[in-house]
C-alpha cells in the first residue's frame, strides 16, 4: 500500500511490517544516494556520470567545482592574469583550500622555500684543494660561486693568499694594499701617504687644493663664503701678515647699501639704508634684537622736508630708552647697534 504522509510531505510504502518512504524502499534498487548518506554499499558504486559527460558540484546553482570526463578538476572560475601566477594554498589548521594569485618573484620564493633553497648570491670561496678555479653555477638555484686559489703549503703552492692570510681577512673585514702609495697630494687634494699607509684630505695651500689644517694657511682664487662667517682669533684679510685685532681688513671693504622711499623692514642682508622721504613720511622698522647681538645698521635722509621725518622704530625692546628714533634734517644719519634686546646710537 502506498499512502501520502502529511507530517513529512512524502510518499510513504507498507514493506516488511513498517511504514518507510518510497525513496528510501527504492534507494537499493534504483542506485540512489540519500541525503544522509547510503548503508550496504560497494565498491563497484560510485557518485558520478558513466556517459562521458562531465561532473558539476553547485551552491545556490553556482558551480563551484568541475570534474571533467577526462578526470581533471577545475574549481569555480576566476578573472585571468597575465602578470600573476594562481596557486593553491591549504590551510594547515583547517584544511581550508584556497585560491591565490601570486607574482612570479613570489611564486619563486615559494617554491625555492619548499625545496629548502636559499635565494641567489655571489660566493667568494677560499678553495684548499688544487682544483679548476673559476666561476661556478649551482645547477639547483644558480648560486655564482668564485673559487680563489690560495696557498696551502702543501700540494698547492701558488694562488693569491695563504690561507691564513685568507681566514683574517675573512674574519675581520681587513683591507689588502697592492702597490706603493704616492708622497703628494693629487688633483683632489687627496694624500696617498707611503710611510703610514694612510689616505686622508691634503691641507691646502696657494697652489694645491685640499682640506683646512690647524696650521698657517694661504688660499687662493676667488672665494665666496655664504651665510655668516665668525672669526674668533685674529684674522688678516688682504695681507699676509699676522692681524693686530680680532678682524683686520688690509685693503678695501665693501657693504651692501640700498635706498627707498617708503615704509619698509631691514634685513640681515642690509648694512646702509638710504631713505628719501620727498613723498611723505616714512617708516623704517628693525628687526628683532634677539640672536643677533651685535648687529650694525646705518640709517640716512637724503630728501624730504622738515616735515616729512624718517621713524625708526624697534620690533620689541627700545631705541635709546624710547619706542622710536626719528630723524627731520636731510642728510642726517644714526649708527645703531643691538646688544640683543634693545638698540643703542652709536653714531650720528
Amino acid at each position: 500500500m502506498i499512502i501520502y504522509y502529511t507530517g513529512t510531505k512524502s510518499l510513504l510504502i507498507r514493506s516488511n511490517g513498517f511504514w518507510s518512504k518510497l525513496a528510501d524502499s527504492l534507494s537499493v534498487s534504483n542506485n540512489n544516494w540519500q541525503l544522509k548518506g547510503n548503508a550496504g554499499t560497494t565498491a563497484a558504486q560510485y557518485l558520478g556520470t558513466s556517459d562521458g559527460q562531465p561532473l558539476s558540484i553547485r551552491t545556490n546553482a553556482a558551480e563551484a567545482i568541475n570534474i571533467s570526463a577526462t578526470q581533471t578538476v577545475a574549481l569555480k572560475q576566476v578573472p585571468v592574469s597575465t602578470s600573476l601566477i594562481s596557486v593553491l594554498v591549504i590551510d594547515p589548521t583547517t584544511g581550508t583550500v584556497n585560491q591565490r594569485d601570486l607574482s612570479t618573484a613570489a611564486f619563486s620564493d615559494a617554491i625555492r622555500s619548499l625545496n629548502g633553497l636559499a635565494r641567489q648570491g655571489f660566493t667568494i670561496k677560499a678553495d684548499t684543494a688544487d682544483a679548476a678555479y673559476g666561476v661556478n653555477t649551482s645547477p639547483v638555484d644558480s648560486t655564482i660561486t668564485m673559487n680563489v686559489p690560495i696557498v696551502n703549503g702543501a700540494s698547492q703552492k701558488t694562488g693569491l693568499l695563504t690561507y691564513a692570510d685568507w681566514a683574517a681577512f675573512s674574519s675581520k673585514q681587513q683591507a689588502i694594499t697592492i702597490g706603493a702609495f704616492l708622497g703628494a697630494p693629487n688633483a683632489n687634494g687627496l694624500l696617498l701617504d707611503n710611510t703610514t699607509g694612510t689616505l686622508h684630505l691634503a691641507p691646502a695651500d696657494a697652489s694645491n687644493p685640499g682640506g683646512v689644517s690647524t696650521t698657517t694657511q694661504t688660499f687662493a682664487g676667488f672665494k665666496t663664503l655664504r651665510d655668516t662667517l665668525s672669526v674668533g682669533k685674529a684674522a688678516n684679510i688682504g695681507d699676509v701678515a699676522k692681524a693686530n685685532s680680532t678682524l683686520q681688513v688690509s685693503g678695501s671693504m665693501s657693504m651692501n647699501i640700498r635706498s627707498v622711499s617708503a615704509t619698509g623692514s631691514l634685513t640681515e642682508t642690509d648694512n646702509t639704508l638710504l631713505v628719501d622721504a620727498s613723498g611723505g613720511a616714512v617708516t623704517i622698522t628693525l628687526p628683532p634684537g634677539t640672536n643677533i647681538t651685535g648687529r650694525v645698521y646705518t640709517i640716512k635722509k637724503i630728501g624730504g622736508t622738515i616735515d616729512n621725518s624718517v621713524t625708526i622704530q624697534p620690533t620689541g625692546g627700545q631705541i635709546e630708552g624710547g619706542s622710536s628714533y626719528i630723524i627731520y634734517n636731510n642728510y642726517t644719519y644714526v649708527t645703531l647697534q643691538t646688544d640683543g634686546n634693545n638698540w643703542y646710537v652709536i653714531k650720528k
